[in-house]
């Protein structure tokens, strides 16, 4: 088994345990090893047939659902009254904000509903 850290770029060939500063920035190299080789791929449960990762990835995404639809409008409405306030046009602002908020509300839901589907066939 390697000592050094040789999958990281900022520590070439040093040995594992050593701090380094660089760019302002403490960093300690670690020994190599398949868990900290594979640390921060998403290929790992996004690619999973295991039915417990699955069902977790839909009900994560069935969680989102109602925050993505209250939070769309409201935002827009406060984004579009704080432009239309600007402009001189705070209720017509706040209109068009809605408006705007409430298509990217249900256009991000129709496109979670559709990942939900494909993720239960």
């Amino acid at each position: 088994m390697s000592t050094t850290a040789s999958w990281d770029p900022y520590f070439k060939g040093a040995p594992a345990g050593q701090i380094r500063r660089t760019r302002g920035i403490l960093l300690i190299s670690a020994p190599s090893s398949p868990t900290v080789r594979n640390a921060g791929r998403k290929e790992n449960m996004r690619n999973s047939k295991d039915p417990f990762f699955r069902q977790f990835r839909v009900a994560v995404l069935a969680l989102a659902l109602p925050f993505v639809m209250a939070v769309g409008p409201v935002a827009g409405y406060y984004i579009g009254s704080w432009i239309g306030a600007a402009l001189g046009y705070r209720l017509w602002g706040g209109g068009v904000g809605l408006a705007a908020g409430t298509a990217a509300s249900i256009q991000q839901t129709v496109l979670i509903i559709r990942r939900i589907l494909r993720e239960m066939k």
